[in-house]
């Protein structure tokens, strides 16, 4: 769920995997110093190294999570903005359907769970229920309301609901693109650029650290 939520494309068992093995070669390269050089120190840079190994991934899935939240908020406006000018011309999995086209990739893959659930229960407001619980934006949940009392109510008042939804959706948009830039939030790889920088320099340190042990007689 976390992974989805961050927008990444791995399986939980890959990332798990992946933990793992970057954990264990750590762990193995200062067992093999620990072989060769007799040093108990190298031991607990096994430990240590290998646990560090392990979590840091989650620390860079905690950092995608919050970009991609932030780009979801941004993308959502320009989504369901046409979505509710569709909604009071068009049977909900018609109007979904019709503005999938306007889905940022951070949203989509919502946004196609949402027509595989319209279309196991047509008719029913539990689809968008479900889908602005997922996305988390409180203008989501709003959003929903006032579909299901378009829903049940005349045409002529479920087009001035689904209006004032559109204006609060051109808002938001402007809301969330000023907050986008005043937070300037880097990019997915910048993240993970940086995060592994931090992650090579502490590794590099703990060598240098081990190597002016090694020869200081430690």
């Amino acid at each position: 769920m976390k992974l989805r939520q961050a927008g990444m494309k791995q399986s939980p068992e890959t990332f798990i995997a992946q933990k793992i093995v970057y954990s264990l070669l750590m762990a193995l390269l200062f067992i093999t110093l620990y072989v060769v050089h007799q040093k108990t120190i190298m031991l607990g840079f096994a430990v240590g190294s290998s646990i560090l190994m392990y979590f840091y991934p989650n620390r860079i899935l905690s950092k995608n999570i919050k970009y991609a939240n932030a780009m979801r908020k941004l993308e959502l406006p320009d989504y369901l903005t046409p979505l509710a000018k569709l909604m009071s011309s068009f049977t909900p999995y018609q109007a979904v359907k019709e503005c999938e086209k306007f889905t940022g990739p951070f949203l989509k893959p919502y946004v196609e769970q949402l027509m595989v659930d319209i279309d196991l229960e047509p008719g029913s407001i539990k689809p968008f229920q479900k889908f602005a619980s997922q996305i988390g934006v409180p203008q989501a949940q709003l959003f929903v309301v006032a579909i299901q009392q378009a829903m049940t109510t005349d045409r002529q008042r479920s087009k001035v609901i689904l209006e004032k939804q559109r204006v609060i959706m051109m808002r938001l948009r402007e809301e969330s693109y000023n907050e986008l830039i005043n937070k300037k939030p880097l990019v997915v790889n910048k993240y993970n650029t940086i995060m592994l920088f931090n992650m090579a320099l502490i590794v590099l340190s703990m060598m240098v650290y081990v190597f002016f042990s090694l020869f200081s007689g430690f």
